[in-house]
């Protein structure tokens, strides 16, 4: 190491590095300084010397004692080997031996580089090297020559102030968030930043001769006491709502610290507009809401496969998930395509429910053609809505909100969803509703799959009866009993589902309900039990009406007769209606062959549905004879409400009821109509009806006419 501690130092040094005497010395011609006298120098300017080879990782030749500076001694490089490379911070030694390369690629014979260093304690320094290369004769570089110094303190003040200034640039300026500078004394707006004068609507220079009083909705008072709050520093964060230039309002929550600008002391305000998160955060809430009310319905949907069961599910939920007035459900028939009415809510379901609509038709028509959901703020202004239900439930729709049923990307069914109060849906209960439509989809064909299983389940039971019947002929009629049982069984299942369903609901209402609802409850409550008395009457007369069937005796009877006495005995029903009874029988005997009981039973229900549904007028019952035709009429005419044309070809269905009936919640099964048809087929005879709405209707039943004797 000997030469390189003679190191000829031919490169000035700065003025301010080293004395004036040495710079004295330089200037006026090189000469070659002792060690000592190189070190006293290097000390006393704070500067330390390298000297390392060119080679793998610069090995140190030398280095001036001060380098105990950053906590090495010259013997941690002579004895212990650190090399050059080794000190220098991993993050700039590519660099550094990338810019000595090219500066000695170029032939350079000096370089300047800033870059850190690591002390021996594991500390970070800033150094400035300006470094010599050292050649031999060929040009080949041997060593280079680093004078070093700490400019660690220099370079972070220097990034201090860069910070600073590019802070205060972010910070108020260029930065997207609202800033304000506010005088508290005065509540004058000092300054504010382009993004506050693009938020209120204002110009920079407007909003500086502004108060915050001018923006902050709330009292003075108040906006005085938060803001001596912020300048004591007990507070610095508030939520206030803030006005526009165009007048909206929108709620801000403002950052506000007490800061020194020369002899003032102002609050330096940061706002945020949270109107939306809060929006946000409400939804969400009530998006949770749902979500759990939505997992309810899922495993409630998934609990049964009875396709009226699940129906009924899938409206209960929806009711419970959006507390809406009215719901229905609409499934594609695949015989017609038609979408048939299979469930409805209250009010008005009896009205709704079995309702046909032809392909296309209504709102309901048109999800099911383009397989998109429907949310119409105000139905009565869409030319899609289809008002025929509004005019017979007398509800008048406003929201309406229809949602595709899918199954294997075909559409089955809708969801319809009504309310009375216009703009009722959004779009979070859209998708809501969407999500349950996905599973209901699933349950119904899981339902109609699980019916069809049934069904032939039922078809292989007929078909082995039918064998058995023909190998075991003494068990045809139990077979046949046991399948007439099994259907009346299913209607009745059918059927007292859902005044068994609306008994236990407004049960749970009254228990829960509101308490000035109780005698609402308690009246609709009764209703539905005179429904249930009623239906049970005409189910045993149906009941025995199939089971005995076979076994009916018939005899020779006078039909004006029979017809006398159930005419006396329904008077009592005609005067208390207020109605004249007018009776017109043939002046001959009758004779017809006959189960009087049963004829008695058709002659009953006539009279009765006569009553029933003529408020005023009158209720006429006559017999005649057909000779030619060899036929007896039995007719009854009123003046009553008649019969809707499109409820006629159903009105001897059993149950079915028609929908000005249904609408008006007068009592009754829907059996009625449907014993009579049966009894009259049971007698080889046949039935007509002859009505208009509002002028009344005529039953006409022809029997055979037999010999007197």
């Amino acid at each position: 190491m000997g030469d390189f501690r003679k190191v000829k130092v031919e490169e000035r040094q700065p003025e301010n590095e080293i004395s004036e005497k040495a710079n004295a010395q330089r200037l006026s011609q090189p000469y070659k300084l002792t060690i000592d006298e190189q070190e006293q120098i290097l000390v006393q300017a704070g500067i330390i010397i390298f000297v390392w080879k060119a080679g793998q990782n610069w090995p140190v030749e030398y280095v001036s004692s001060n380098i105990t500076q950053f906590g090495y001694t010259p013997e941690d490089f002579y004895q212990k080997r650190i090399l050059f490379a080794q000190i220098i911070h991993p993050d700039d030694l590519e660099r550094i031996t990338a810019e000595v390369a090219r500066y000695s690629e170029a032939a350079y014979s000096k370089f300047d580089q800033n870059y850190r260093i690591m002390t021996a304690d594991g500390k970070v320094r800033w150094v400035k090297d300006h470094t010599l290369v050292r050649r031999d004769h060929n040009g080949v570089i041997t060593h280079y020559q680093g004078i070093v110094s700490d400019v660690t303190e220099s370079k972070q003040t220097e990034k201090a102030l860069i910070e600073s200034e590019m802070r205060y640039r972010q910070m108020f300026e260029a930065h997207p968030t609202i800033r304000w500078l506010v005088d508290p004394e005065t509540q004058q707006l000092v300054d504010v930043n382009p993004a506050a004068a693009q938020f209120y609507g204002y110009s920079r220079e407007k909003m500086r001769q502004m108060r915050v009083t001018d923006l902050n909705v709330l009292s003075p008072d108040e906006i005085k006491a938060r803001m001596s709050l912020a300048q004591s520093k007990k507070r610095s964060y508030f939520e206030v709502p803030h006005r526009l230039a165009s007048g909206e309002i929108r709620l801000v929550e403002i950052y506000a610290v007490p800061i020194n600008i020369g002899p003032r002391q102002l609050l330096y305000a940061v706002i945020h507009d949270i109107t939306e998160r809060k929006k946000a955060e409400e939804a969400l809430r009530q998006s949770n809401r749902q979500l759990a009310l939505l997992n309810q319905a899922v495993a409630d949907l998934n609990s049964t496969l009875e396709l009226d069961r699940v129906l009924a599910n899938i409206l209960d939920e929806v009711r419970f998930l959006l507390g809406v007035v009215a719901c229905s459900i609409w499934l594609i028939e695949p015989e017609t395509n038609e979408l048939v009415c299979r469930q409805a809510t209250e009010p008005h379901s009896q009205v709704v429910r079995g309702w046909r609509l032809p392909p296309g038709e209504g709102v309901a028509g048109w999800v099911v053609s383009n397989g998109r959901s429907l949310n119409i703020a105000n139905a009565v202004e869409d030319e899609r809505y289809y008002n025929g239900v509004d005019k017979r439930t007398g509800m008048i729709t406003r929201s309406l909100l229809c949602v595709p049923l899918s199954h294997q990307q075909r559409v089955i069914g809708v969801i319809e969803v009504m309310d009375t109060e216009a703009g009722r849906f959004n779009k979070t209960e859209m998708s809501l509703i969407e999500s349950l439509a996905g599973t209901a989809s699933a349950a119904i064909e899981n339902a109609r799959l699980h019916q069809q299983l049934v069904n032939h389940a039922a078809e292989l039971e007929a078909h082995v009866a039918q064998r058995t019947q023909e190998l075991v002929a003494a068990n045809q009629q139990l077979k046949e009993l046991d399948r007439l049982k099994t259907k009346l069984i299913e209607d009745i299942s059918h059927e007292l589902r859902t005044p068994v369903a609306n008994l236990s609901l407004y049960f749970d209402l009254l228990e829960r309900g509101k308490p000035e609802k109780r005698e609402q409850y308690m009246g609709v409550l009764r209703i539905k039990m005179q429904q249930l008395i009623r239906l049970t009457e005409d189910v045993l007369h149906v009941f025995r009406l199939d089971l005995f069937k076979e076994g009916v005796v018939f005899q020779a009877l006078d039909l004006n007769q029979i017809v006398a006495e159930r005419v006396s005995a329904c008077r009592f029903q005609v005067e208390e209606a207020g109605l004249q009874l007018v009776v017109a029988l043939a002046q001959r005997p009758l004779p017809i062959l006959a189960e009087k009981r049963q004829i008695e039973q058709v002659i009953t229900n006539l009279l009765l549905n006569a009553i029933n549904y003529t408020p005023a007028g009158s209720v006429q019952v006559g017999t005649a004879v057909n000779q030619s035709q060899n036929e007896v009429c039995l007719w009854v005419q009123d003046t009553g409400q008649g019969i809707l044309p499109d409820d006629i070809p159903y009105i001897f269905d059993r149950f079915y009821r028609g929908h000005n009936v249904a609408q008006q919640n007068k009592p009754g099964t829907g059996l009625g109509l449907s014993v009579v048809q049966d009894v009259v087929i049971l007698h080889n005879g046949r039935i007509e009806v002859d009505s208009e709405p509002e002028r009344g209707s005529t039953f006409r039943i022809w029997l055979p006419l037999v010999a007197e004797n």
